[in-house]
């Protein structure tokens, strides 16, 4: 019969040894073949369950409780026993609480369905997170009640209470005695007896919850579930893009991205992009530079504003503020690529019913340090120096694996992601909040903005990082892109291809690869060749030359005979079948070791 076994609480772990000092029933079930049975006697090989169960019947001994031998042992779990258990328990158990003293540190939709359906049946589940420091399931999923120790927790009834969106509860962890054997107390450490410790305290309150706020209620009455802030997409059907600097020509390059549908592009009287007619890469799409200063507002719903604090200082007067301020008087939406005047403007465009959306207002958990592990194979776009189209090269990797059926996710460290499409958005170049930190709080915010991308399974994730990783000179801390190695340890690439100019040495270009694959596990399998040749560089206005074909053969040879690996010219459609076979071979076939 469906449900005939009822326990007070049920531990996922590694056996128990009926040491207890009391007479709590404790049922231990092992599995055979795919089913589950109660033994008739069992050991606990391990220990680590007996002492984590110890905690709950030697503290409440008049419940009923049951212990799953799902691992046998305290350094690796066996996920599919662990899957096989939570089955068995949603079809023929009943319970109050789960208890789970493991950790997965790679996502697994199979064991965040079987825990949500158990959860949506009124069951509080309670787990453990991992004592290596790493983010793991189901702890860190929102539905369960996760447990971290904290050594300044001296007593069982000692608890701090967080709401930061990853741990939910501390409890006592440090070095205690849990019980006792044949060979004497039993001193333990971790986290998971925090668990059991908060577990023991919901189970003597003798109350009933149905939910995982409720429980924490029980700890902290103010508990409120953490839920960060997303970005929407804009309400609207047009947009118009001021100015046109070189985060818009993506916007341009690939409009068939872009998810509301770009009419028009203006910049200053005093740039000599006026008139320019611009095409996108697909041919589809014309457009014209126009003035600014004879904006059509009523062909738009939605304004895309890009980085103008340069600007303004170059004209005197404050151009991102009088255009926020038409906005509002015209009614329409802004897009704005970094955060200056979002707080002074984001009140005043809601009391009129706009959107204000900021691409620099991203999602941040507290999260003490803890990193996802991902699954999902990762390509990473990195440079020797600024201006290389390495956006552009993302946006070309994305177009030509989605014509193959290859299911990518984006990573955007520019502000113009959002726009394209992209899953999520980080910017970290030019005028973003995140671009004066170094350490960990890049590393984490780009690991969370990657494991938002995981979860939804894609083939690969794509991502870029910024400006030059190793610099050409260090006459000032400008030339030195310190915020580059933080963020390659946030998302872990498994492969890297390295976007260089025509004037990049080969001994420069073999220094930088050390470097890259020095850091992490990774390999720099394909250069990209930015190719022009930049005649001058100010501050509006780039002249530059597009190489020719002989200079790019040339550019080939040399690259193939002093470091052995191929180019692919950014942006070049012409170079789409190498570059996706270069991908492939890289991700997908075996390599020596594995034939």
């Amino acid at each position: 019969m469906q449900n005939c076994l009822h326990y007070d609480l049920i531990l996922l772990d590694s056996g128990y040894a009926f040491n207890n000092k009391n007479g709590s029933a404790v049922d231990i079930f092992i599995r055979e073949a795919d089913d589950w049975r109660i033994a008739e006697k069992a050991d606990d090989a391990v220990g680590h369950g007996t002492a984590v169960m110890s905690i709950i019947v030697n503290g409440h001994n008049c419940g009923k409780y049951a212990v799953f031998k799902a691992f046998t042992s305290t350094t690796q779990s066996n996920v599919d026993n662990v899957l096989s258990a939570l089955r068995f328990i949603n079809e023929k158990v009943s319970c109050k609480y789960i208890q789970m003293s493991f950790g997965v540190r790679g996502f697994n939709r199979e064991l965040e369905t079987i825990c949500r359906e158990l959860y949506e049946k009124g069951i509080i589940l309670i787990a453990a997170l991992d004592n290596c420091g790493a983010m793991s399931y189901p702890a860190s999923h929102d539905f369960v009640v996760g447990v971290s120790g904290d050594p300044f927790l001296k007593t069982k009834n000692d608890f701090a209470v967080s709401d930061s969106g990853v741990v939910d509860i501390y409890a006592k962890s440090a070095r205690q005695i849990v019980g006792k054997n044949a060979n004497g107390y039993v001193v333990e450490q971790g986290n998971s007896f925090a668990a059991s410790y908060v577990s023991l305290a919901l189970l003597e309150s003798g109350k009933s919850f149905a939910t995982k706020e409720s429980a924490m209620r029980f700890f902290s009455p103010g508990y409120s579930t953490f839920s960060p802030q997303e970005k929407s997409m804009l309400l609207g059907t047009k947009a118009a893009l001021f100015p046109l600097n070189k985060e818009m020509y993506s916007l341009v390059n690939y409009s068939e991205f872009l998810a509301i549908q770009l009419i028009a592009i203006y910049d200053i009287k005093y740039s000599s992009n006026l008139r320019r007619t611009l095409l996108s890469f697909d041919g589809r799409n014309e457009y014209v530079v126009k003035n600014i200063e004879k904006c059509d507002w009523v062909a738009f719903d939605t304004l895309i504003l890009g980085h103008m604090r340069e600007l303004s200082q170059l004209l005197g007067r404050d151009i991102k503020r009088e255009l926020l301020e038409k906005c509002i008087s015209n009614r329409k939406n802004a897009y704005c690529f970094d955060g200056n005047l979002y707080g002074e403007f984001s009140e005043k465009f809601r009391k009129e019913g706009l959107i204000l959306e900021c691409a620099d207002e991203y999602a941040s958990l507290y999260a003490e340090g803890r990193l996802y592990q991902f699954k999902t194979p990762i390509l990473c776009v990195l440079g020797t120096n600024k201006k290389q189209g390495k956006f552009t090269l993302q946006m070309q990797i994305r177009s030509v694996l989605q014509q193959n059926n290859v299911r990518v996710g984006v990573l955007g460290t520019e502000p113009n992601a959002l726009l394209l499409g992209c899953d999520e958005v980080l910017p970290l170049g030019y005028d973003s909040a995140l671009a004066g930190h170094f350490g960990s709080k890049i590393t984490e915010a780009a690991n969370y903005a990657m494991h938002k991308i995981d979860v939804l399974e894609r083939d690969i994730i794509i991502t870029g990082g910024q400006s030059g990783f190793l610099p050409h000179i260090t006459f000032n801390s400008g030339h030195i892109n310190a915020s580059q190695i933080p963020f390659l340890y946030g998302i872990m690439p498994d492969g890297i291809i390295l976007s260089f100019s025509e004037g990049d040495s080969s001994e420069y270009l073999r220094k930088s690869i050390r470097a890259i694959e020095g850091l992490i596990s990774t390999k720099v399998f394909l250069l990209a060749l930015y190719a022009f040749h930049t005649e001058k560089d100010y501050v509006i206005d780039v002249s530059k030359r597009l190489l020719t074909d002989k200079e790019i053969a040339s550019q080939r040879k040399r690259i193939k005979k002093d470091l052995g690996l191929e180019i692919v010219v950014s942006g070049d459609i012409r170079d789409n079948d190498l570059l996706f076979k270069k991908i492939i071979e890289f991700y997908c076939e075996p390599t020596e070791t594995e034939q």
